[in-house]
């Protein structure tokens, strides 16, 4: 049985999920789909929860499919330019995606030995921003990202997120949210993380969602949001503060 879904969610997930690994695991229950990949430091997560409303109820409803892996890349091709809804169907072995008057087929992978699972940790700093406001950090940062990393320091009233590349780099450029700049900003920490895992799940995220950054010195940053019946959530992998 195929499944239609919004098309642009679908994407938004996809995209998102590929920012950890480029092969995930799709998990299908009566609540809808959990799309979930594990990067290779074994840390690094992402989490996709698609609610029943990102699904069109057709003449037969929604159905639950067995599990299935696929690559991100097969399902973000046929979604590039697709509008409105995109069908998809697995019960040829292969995923089928169909958008508008295309029809892609693609391989389906072997299924991955993993669970979604999050480290329970206790965080001790907090921030919600308007994704907006974290942008401008983005557009701001020169050079190559792979081998930049940006270092949160949280403090009472403001968190200075800097990005650099390390000992010997004078190239860097900070940028400071204080408390009227943010939805909410609480305790304090500092970190490092690779600024290309940080900056490609903030691209992911829409520019009017709440992004939800909770992280304590040197443990992993988690990076949540909610749109809709979807919610995104992820585990980046600290870095080993560089001596500068």
């Amino acid at each position: 049985m195929s499944i239609k879904a919004d098309a642009e969610v679908l994407r938004r997930a996809f995209k998102a999920v590929a920012t950890q690994a480029e092969t995930v695991r799709v998990l299908p229950d009566e609540e809808g789909w959990r799309v979930y990949a594990r990067g290779l430091d074994n840390v690094s997560v992402a989490d996709v929860r698609l609610g029943r409303g990102c699904f069109a109820e057709g003449d037969d409803g929604y159905e639950v499919w067995e599990p299935f892996t696929v690559d991100c890349r097969d399902v973000l091709e046929p979604l590039a330019k697709a509008k409105g809804h995109a069908e998809m169907d697995i019960s040829t072995g292969r995923l089928v995606v169909r958008t508008g008057a295309f029809t892609f087929t693609r391989a389906l992978r072997g299924d991955m030995d993993v669970k979604p699972k999050f480290a329970e940790l206790e965080y001790t700093a907090e921030c919600i921003a308007q994704m907006s406001s974290l942008t401008p950090l983005i557009q701001a940062t020169s050079g190559d990202v792979r081998r930049l990393e940006v270092k949160l320091v949280q403090t009472e009233g403001s968190i200075v997120m800097d990005v650099h590349g390390g000992e010997g780099d004078i190239d860097a450029v900070s940028m400071t949210l204080e408390t009227d700049d943010c939805l909410l900003l609480e305790g304090a920490a500092e970190a490092s993380f690779s600024a290309e895992k940080v900056f490609d799940i903030w691209k992911a995220i829409p520019q009017d969602a709440e992004a939800d950054m909770q992280f304590s010195t040197d443990y992993p940053l988690q990076v949540s949001y909610s749109t809709g019946d979807a919610t995104m959530r992820f585990m980046v992998a600290p870095r080993v503060e560089v001596q500068r």
